[in-house]
């Protein structure tokens, strides 16, 4: 019987953790929101104690920081940690990429086929970014590495923290479109040195490890490419955001130790009587 409630216990929490995390993705939480365990909980129709164990594994990961009044928000991501998540994404691709092309079944490549043309064909950037999520989630699968596919998923769970999907910018969804044709028609060629330097997107990160090497300003060239603009607009976007939320934030904070302050001061007289 004990056993089969941690079970319950242990499935109901894992269920909330990715309830929280899809709520992230979508943007019902965005960077800087605070999430307080009652709240939550209403919202999902659970109790709080599953609440706070995904609160607690979420900042555990890092996609909730500490917030005033000794609760939680979720995580701003800097700069810097938008382009090291960038890059270790692309790094990451690469290595499906070429195992992919060693263990992908002509179902599967099939499978990869459908998704992309549903993918060509979604007009709504939200449906846009989940079709490109069932692709690459797919894409994993015909890894055939569970080790590679964690460290993906958890690449994937702290890219939910940025603001807004880059399919927004126009011609972006064609782009990655032809991405995914590359990245087919390379595994269909069962060539095991596939690591996405012959497709579209490996070529592009490659000029940018360039870009990187010689200056700060990195992703950015004299005429870069829609890919890399999209790219700009969304670090932009994540940046205005973080000012605006820390500094919202901040003004909360202040506010609150205002009327913390006021009542201590109305206290004082009362206590003296």
């Amino acid at each position: 019987m004990t056993a089969s409630k941690d079970l319950l216990s242990k499935t109901r929490g894992q269920s909330t953790y990715q309830a929280i995390l899809t709520a992230i993705r979508d943007g019902i939480y965005r960077p800087g929101d605070p999430l307080r365990e009652e709240e939550v909980a209403t919202r999902l129709g659970v109790s709080r104690t599953p609440v706070r164990e995904a609160l607690g594994r979420l900042q555990e990961k890092g996609l909730l920081e500490a917030a005033p009044g000794r609760g939680v928000a979720v995580s701003i991501l800097s700069m810097q940690q938008i382009f090291e998540l960038y890059a270790m994404r692309e790094e990451l691709e690469g290595v499906v990429a070429r195992f992919a092309a060693r263990h992908a079944t002509e179902a599967e490549i099939a499978n990869l086929e459908r998704l992309n043309a549903r993918f060509a064909a979604s007009e709504d950037p939200k449906v846009a970014a989940q079709w490109n999520r069932q692709f690459h989630a797919r894409l994993y699968d015909a890894a055939r590495n569970r080790y590679l596919r964690q460290a993906v998923e958890d690449l994937q769970e702290t890219i939910a923290l940025l603001p807004d999907t880059t399919f927004i910018q126009p011609g972006r969804t064609t782009t990655a479109t032809d991405e995914h044709v590359a990245i087919i028609e390379t595994i269909r060629r069962r060539d095991s040195r596939a690591d996405g330097r012959s497709t579209p997107r490996g070529r592009g990160r490659k000029r940018r490890r360039s870009a990187i090497s010689r200056r700060r300003s990195r992703f950015v060239s004299s005429s870069p490419g829609p890919r890399a603009e999209a790219f700009l607009r969304l670090v932009a976007c994540a940046a205005v955001m973080a000012v605006a939320n820390r500094r919202d934030r901040c003004r909360a904070a202040r506010a609150c130790g205002s009327r913390r302050r006021a009542h201590r001061r109305n206290e004082a007289p009362a206590a003296g009587r």
